[in-house]
């Protein structure tokens, strides 16, 4: 019963982060990829609400007290999710297109945890305007907090 449900979320897993990395891969460079990033958030809810919701909280919620495994795969792919958004920032300070002073880890952590919790409140009350409202906010925290601006 556990390996059939760790073999559920990782198939998944696996499809939503495929639709997340081809939508994110068209962009040419960090800053086109943390909008496209949004923009894939802001039609998130609208092919995951068929789909069953978003993964990764569907398994951490339900599987924290019931199925340690399960669980921890959950917080291995966030953690994995986080590292990825974490190395687009650090290419972006490397490269001068984000602010220097910034916290890659951090920065990441921050981005990932409005997006997780605006999926949870859009899924919590079937109300997508949740994550669109997030998704402006996040827009402009990355023009306002991360962007490097041009002088």
């Amino acid at each position: 019963k556990e390996d059939l449900a760790v073999k559920a979320f990782q198939y998944n897993f696996r499809k939503v982060n495929q639709w997340l990395y081809d939508f994110m891969i068209k962009g040419k460079n960090p800053t086109e990829k943390l909008f496209l990033m949004t923009e894939f958030y802001r039609n998130y809810y609208d092919f995951m609400v068929d789909f069953g919701g978003c993964p990764i909280i569907n398994v951490t919620i339900d599987a924290k007290n019931i199925n340690p495994t399960l669980y921890a795969l959950g917080c291995y792919e966030a953690k994995k999710m986080e590292g990825k958004l974490a190395k687009i920032i650090q290419m972006g300070m490397d490269s001068k297109e984000f602010k220097d002073n910034l916290n890659a880890e951090q920065t990441a952590k921050v981005l990932y945890t409005m997006i997780d919790g605006s999926i949870l409140m859009a899924f919590s009350h079937l109300d997508k305007t949740y994550l669109d409202s997030m998704m402006d906010f996040v827009d402009n925290y990355i023009r306002e907090r991360i962007i490097q601006p041009v002088i």
